[in-house]
């Protein structure tokens, strides 16, 4: 009984290549700020998550961020326990020619997860020539008899990131299109996964090579009001240097939201309305 339950645990570590969407990409946030004590809050929702986005400027062109997201409970692939991750930067932003916008981040973030999925045997024997370990020709024997049990597997841990994105946009009364150069690297510096075979669990860490992403994003921002905008984001996930795919993630993203504005822009005393009329 032991020896299957830790035959079938290296298989199953084998079989990482047949990757599941362990990481998912959050909105990338443009906060597109305009003046000193402005500040914005964005609410999103995506194909696979939801995030809460802010941004405030305590400086003429300097800006801080903060936002937040999380998946959803369950996904077609997934029964997720949870899946948060935290994020912070610094900008700076610049306004010129009327109606063009720049901005540049910085900043890094952090995330856990812990989620369940089930993989049927004949998964498992796809990847038995190609996983990481030999496996002898008397061992299929052993296999043969369990073709019909599906197994749950349980992975969790906890990722870093760092970033650095450029946006350009072109703005006016009604709408906000921008473009966005974005770098993002990932590490999951702790990841585990643990297989129930028969009533028994077996735990073992995973090393996960870190990422390298390009991220070209699209972002629209049609007002609604002078303090309310409906938000549009389309974007890929271009892997810069290919290594071994431990974890998957969303090639492609796109998120729609809410955005309110806060205006913090000093009124001027003109000099009609002076008392002293100087």
């Amino acid at each position: 009984m032991k020896l299957k339950t830790y035959l079938l645990a290296s298989i199953f570590l084998s079989c990482l290549f047949s990757c599941k969407n362990l990481y998912v990409q959050k909105s990338v946030f443009v906060p597109m700020l305009e003046n000193k004590g402005d500040g914005k809050i964005e609410a999103n929702l995506g194909r696979e998550g939801w995030g809460v986005n802010s941004a405030y400027a305590p400086g003429e062109h300097f800006s801080v961020m903060l936002n937040g997201s999380s998946t959803f409970e369950n996904s077609e692939q997934y029964d997720r326990k949870y899946n948060y991750q935290a994020e912070a930067g610094i900008g700076y932003f610049v306004n010129f020619l009327d109606s063009f916008h720049y901005e540049t981040y910085a900043g890094i973030s952090r995330g856990v997860l812990n989620s369940n999925y089930s993989r049927a045997t004949e998964e498992m024997t796809k990847y038995l020539i190609q996983g990481f370990f030999s496996i002898p020709a008397s061992m299929f024997n052993i296999l043969s008899n369990i073709n019909s049990l599906t197994y749950s597997v349980n992975g969790r841990g906890s990722f870093n990131t760092a970033f650095m994105q450029h946006t350009i946009a072109i703005t006016d009364q009604l709408n906000a299109v921008s473009l966005t150069a974005r770098c993002q690297y990932i590490d999951f510096n702790n990841y585990e996964e643990g297989v129930i075979v028969r009533n028994n669990i077996v735990w073992y860490n995973v090393y996960a090579p870190p990422k390298l992403f390009i991220q070209p994003v699209i972002t629209d921002k049609i007002a609604i009001s002078d303090h309310l905008a409906f938000t549009l984001q389309f974007g890929l996930n271009i892997e810069l240097h290919e290594s071994e795919n431990v974890f998957e993630w969303n090639k492609i993203f796109f998120y729609s939201g809410l955005e309110y504005t806060f205006h913090n822009t000093p009124k001027k005393l003109s000099k009609i309305h002076s008392p002293t009329g100087y």
